[in-house]
């Protein structure tokens, strides 16, 4: 199952809707929509605090199961699949489009280095569109 079903399938079963989960994990919901649509890489922190508000896991009280992740755990599982998607994209250079570095490497909304993200069209941390 691919990163974004499991955010779709995740926040459908806990009932969110994008909005409501943007909302509460304080990110933009057309930034919800573009992970679960494949047109973004969000950030490990994203995809962490996403998943806190839809993994029961990840908010138990319980410090034994909060440190010790188990394979059940949503949590892990996006974060084991999103490290190996960016593995796979950081060995790929950026494609330049005739604009200068520093334009192309930092969002102009929120200043994240972009140059992880082999030509992005949005940026993955607050959703502005490049």
């Amino acid at each position: 199952m691919s990163m974004p079903s499991v955010l779709k399938d995740a926040r459908t079963r806990t009932g969110y809707t994008q909005r409501e989960l943007a909302e509460v994990a304080g990110v933009s919901q057309p930034l919800i929509s573009r992970i679960e649509r494949k047109d973004v890489n969000p950030r490990t922190s994203t995809l962490r605090e996403l998943f806190n508000h839809l993994d029961p896991l990840s908010e138990s009280d319980d410090d034994e199961i909060s440190t010790q992740p188990t394979t059940n755990s949503l949590a892990e599982k996006i974060e084991w699949e999103f490290e190996n998607v960016e593995g796979v994209s950081s060995q790929s250079e950026p494609e330049t489009k005739g604009t200068s570095t520093s334009e192309t490497n930092r969002c102009s909304e929120c200043d994240l280095d972009l140059s992880p993200y082999p030509d992005p069209s949005f940026c993955p941390n607050c959703g502005n569109t490049l």
